[in-house]
């Protein structure tokens, strides 16, 4: 039921919290808590999350690793080209950014049309993202899946079946974590900065190999 809602801090709102329940109904504020309770028909205590580094396990919010993860629409494409009989509905995978990686302009690193083979964000490992406020994102793992998307959530069905087509199509070797199907990448917050729909995000190459950034990276989250 949780993941039916859907939550927002809409700007200018000083900190109020918007939630959007599964039938539509919107409570703000201190309509939050009680709303929730009898949704999940247990008591909710809503907290602010920690303000944090925006770093692997130091995300200072609610996550389990990372504190962004995104998913670039060619690589979904690519998904439903190789496996067509699959459910890749973004919203299995509950990304923070989709990104429109169609179109190639105002990159100092790889352009967009060389990131589209096989998975986007593979090539995008490694390197920097930059947005017009000055926000930057460091891509620094692939995201491995678990069982979450393959669960109903909204009106999708379960599809238990993505997690084996996943392993199928792109297996990952992620060391110590072991081989991964994986879509999408993790990524950490280096600075700080708002984003919002249709902004350009300007990708930075790294001077490090991506291979070792994703090592170091590895080692650090399961350390």
């Amino acid at each position: 039921r949780l993941r039916a809602c859907r939550a927002e801090l809409p700007r200018g709102a000083d900190g109020e919290l918007r939630v959007t329940l599964p039938n539509g109904d919107v409570v703000e504020a201190g309509e939050v808590e009680p709303a929730l309770s009898q949704l999940l028909e247990r008591r909710v205590r809503l907290e602010a999350a920690q303000p944090g580094a925006g770093r692997f396990r130091q995300t200072g919010a609610h996550h389990d690793l990372a504190p962004i993860h995104l998913i670039n629409e060619s690589n979904l494409a690519r998904l439903r080209e190789l496996e067509p009989g699959c459910d890749w509905d973004v919203r299995r995978f509950r990304p923070n950014l989709l990104i429109d990686d169609g179109e190639a302009a105002g990159t100092d690193g790889p352009a967009a049309e060389e990131l589209a083979e096989p998975f986007g964000e593979d090539e995008l490992l490694g390197h920097r993202l930059r947005g017009p406020s000055g926000v930057e994102l460091d891509i620094g793992l692939p995201t491995p899946r678990c069982v979450v998307p393959t669960r109903a959530q909204d009106d999708l069905p379960p599809y238990p079946g993505l997690l084996r087509a996943l392993m199928e199509l792109n297996p990952v070797d992620l060391g110590n974590a072991g081989t991964q199907g994986c879509v999408g990448a993790y990524a950490e917050v280096s600075q700080a900065g708002p984003l919002a729909l249709g902004d350009h995000l300007e990708v930075h190459a790294s001077q490090r190999p991506a291979e070792q950034v994703v090592a170091a990276n590895i080692a650090r989250a399961l350390s």
